[in-house]
C-alpha cells in the first residue's frame, strides 16, 4: 500500500516495516507520539490505521504499543467520555482509540490509547495525579523493556518527560491542584487531580521555553537515541531507561542548558522540526560531566 508521498518519492507500507526494522521492537512496551503530515502528503484515508498495523506487527504478540490519546478535558472545564472525547494531539491517538482490542485509559488530561500484553495494567492509571505514583507515565516506565518512539516530530512533541520532572523534582516547576469531571456509565464523576505544571514567574521567565534540542543532540552524541529516515521526515527511538538516566543527569549537571532554550531556538528545533539544530555544538565540558554521571 501506498502511505507517502514526497517531492522525490512514494513511500509504501514495505518502507514503513523496514525502517521500523532497524529498531529490533519485538516485544517491547512501545510509547508511541507522532507528526504525521510531517512525513508527506498521505495517499489514503487509511495511512494512520495503517501504521498502527505495522507498528503492532513489529511489535508481536509480546509487545505493547501505547499512543496518546489527550483531550485536556479537566484543564478546559470538559466532561472526559472515555467513549467520545475526541483526542486534540494528533490523528494516530483518534485513530487509534476507536480501533478493534485497543482500550482507552481513563483520564481527564492524559488518557492512552492501548493494546497489548501490558495493556490491562496501564490501564490501572490513577486519575487523580498527571505525572506522579501511579500516573500512567509512571506505570509504563515500571514496565521492563520499555522504549520511546517519536514518528516525524521532535522529543519536545512529548509530554512524557516531565514525569521524571517531578520524579527528579525539577526546578522551574511545581504541583497544582485541579478540578475535572468525568463521566461514568450515566452519571458524572467530579475529581480532583494535580499536575506538575510551568513556574512562570520564577523560572520560566523572558523568552526562556522547555526544549530537548541540546538533549537531542548530546543523547544522539552519546549513541543513545537512534534516528531513522523515513518518506519526509525521521523516527526517533530511544530507551526509556536510557533517557530517564539522562535526563537525570542533564538536570544535575545544568538543567536551563540542556533542558531550556530560547523562544527562536525552540521554534526551529520544535515547530520547524529540525532536530539537528545542536548537533555537534554543545559544550564540551558539560558533555563529559554528564558522561562522567553515566559512568558512575
Amino acid at each position: 500500500m501506498d502511505l507517502y508521498k514526497t517531492k522525490e518519492n512514494v513511500f509504501t507500507d514495505s518502507d514503513f516495516a523496514n525502517s521500523l526494522s532497524a529498531l529490533n521492537l519485538k516485544g517491547v512496551n512501545l510509547y508511541l507520539c507522532s507528526s504525521l503530515l510531517s512525513l508527506g502528503r498521505p495517499l489514503s484515508l487509511k495511512v494512520p490505521e495503517k501504521l498502527i498495523e505495522i507498528v503492532i506487527d513489529q511489535l508481536g504478540t509480546e509487545g505493547t504499543l501505547t499512543i496518546p490519546s489527550y483531550t485536556f478535558s479537566g484543564y478546559n472545564k470538559e466532561i472526559f467520555d472515555s467513549e467520545t472525547s475526541k483526542c486534540i494531539v494528533g490523528t494516530l491517538g483518534e485513530t487509534a482509540r476507536k480501533m478493534p482490542g485497543f482500550t482507552r485509559t481513563i483520564h481527564p488530561i492524559y488518557s492512552h490509547a492501548v493494546v497489548g500484553k501490558y495493556a490491562e495494567k496501564l490501564n490501572s492509571q490513577r486519575i487523580d495525579t498527571c505525572f506522579g505514583k501511579g500516573s500512567y507515565f509512571d506505570i509504563f516506565c515500571s514496565i521492563p523493556n520499555s522504549v520511546v518512539l517519536v514518528l516525524g516530530s521532535s522529543l519536545s512533541a512529548l509530554a512524557f518527560y516531565h514525569c521524571y520532572d517531578q520524579l527528579f523534582n525539577a526546578s522551574g516547576r511545581f504541583i497544582k491542584k485541579f478540578t475535572g469531571k468525568i463521566k461514568e456509565g450515566e452519571g458524572i464523576r467530579e475529581i480532583e487531580f494535580d499536575s506538575f505544571v510551568k513556574d512562570y514567574d520564577n523560572f520560566y521567565t523572558g523568552t526562556l521555553m522547555n526544549c530537548l534540542g541540546r538533549f537531542d543532540a548530546l543523547a544522539t552524541g552519546l549513541g543513545l537515541l537512534k534516528h531513522i529516515p523515513f518518506a519526509g521526515n525521521y523516527i526517533h527511538c530511544i530507551q526509556e531507561n536510557d533517557f530517564k538516566r539522562l535526563y537525570e543527569a542533564c538536570l544535575k549537571v545544568d538543567q536551563k542548558y540542556f533542558l531550556c532554550s530560547t523562544k527562536d531556538e525552540w521554534e526551529v528545533y520544535y515547530p520547524k522540526n529540525n532536530f539537528t539544530l545542536f548537533h555537534g555544538k554543545l559544550e564540551k565540558d558539560k558533555f563529559q560531566e554528564i558522561k562522567k554521571i553515566l559512568l558512575q
